[in-house]
């Protein structure tokens, strides 16, 4: 694949393939040119040329590429299995038949079950984060974190995989010799704690009732979350998880939690 950066022109780079090829085993630390399989003549000025520099796609590239897709599909397998069986009940000999390759193969990319659990769990945290991130998480009223709070709950009802995977880890993850157990806690600790913080945020721009534990609260929906989460794998079309956890967050503010929309 081809794809072309504007302003630079690089002699030799339509010359044919095999000559391309022999200049490979010139290639040098120029980091303009390194990139281009080609020794630059040009290199100890990096000259700006007028004409198009045209990358290749190297083999080097193309195989990350492969490893990263690899990669990806194995932690969506992952998320799958342990949600419906549990850690504990899965084994990487599942994990392997599942991706269509082989245990060594899977061993390359996730030496062992913990590794391969790890991935799963921090893959969920990141996107957690970029959504707490759209919803303006930044802010300091907290209503970022508040509203993330319920766009979460709502994604979720889209993804019962991710809902059955923690249900299933966190209970398991009570023994403190299960490999989950750390993260969960400090999970737990790390929600509670922003929580609290973005009620405190709320509560110094006016918007937080003035009778609210920010502290007390805070568990509380973290409870709330967890415990509709639970019932609505249970029982999907008698929990409204959006609905329940918004009415809570609401119940402590003085504002309306999308006030924007309200507005408009």
């Amino acid at each position: 694949m081809l794809s072309a950066l504007p302003g630079f022109g690089h002699p030799g780079l339509a010359r044919a393939s095999t000559e391309r090829q022999r200049n490979t085993r010139n290639r040098h630390k120029c980091r303009f040119c390194i990139e281009y399989l080609q020794k630059c003549r040009f290199c100890s000025i990096h000259r700006r040329w007028n004409g198009t520099m045209v990358r290749m796609s190297t083999p080097i590239e193309q195989g990350y590429a492969a490893g990263r897709a690899r990669r990806e599909k194995i932690i969506g397998v992952a998320t799958e299995l342990f949600g419906r069986v549990g850690f504990n009940g899965a084994t990487m000999l599942e994990v392997a038949q599942e991706c269509g390759i082989s245990r060594a193969g899977l061993s390359h990319h996730f030496p062992t079950k913990e590794s391969l659990l790890e991935a799963v769990l921090e893959t969920r945290d990141k996107e957690d984060y970029e959504r707490f991130r759209r919803n303006g998480s930044a802010a300091a009223d907290g209503l970022g974190v508040l509203r993330g709070m319920v766009d979460l709950a709502e994604h979720n009802t889209a993804v019962p995989g991710i809902i059955g995977l923690y249900a299933v880890l966190s209970a398991e993850a009570g023994s403190a010799e299960h490999p989950a157990h750390d993260y969960f806690v400090q999970r737990y600790e790390r929600i509670r704690r922003g929580t609290a913080r973005a009620l405190e945020g709320a509560r110094s721009a006016g918007h937080l009732a003035a009778d609210t534990d920010v502290d007390e609260t805070a568990i509380e929906l973290t409870a709330l979350m967890d415990g509709l989460q639970v019932q609505w794998l249970l029982d999907p079309n008698s929990v409204d998880m959006p609905t329940a956890i918004r009415r809570r967050i609401e119940e402590v503010l003085t504002v309306p939690l999308f006030a924007e929309l309200v507005a408009e």
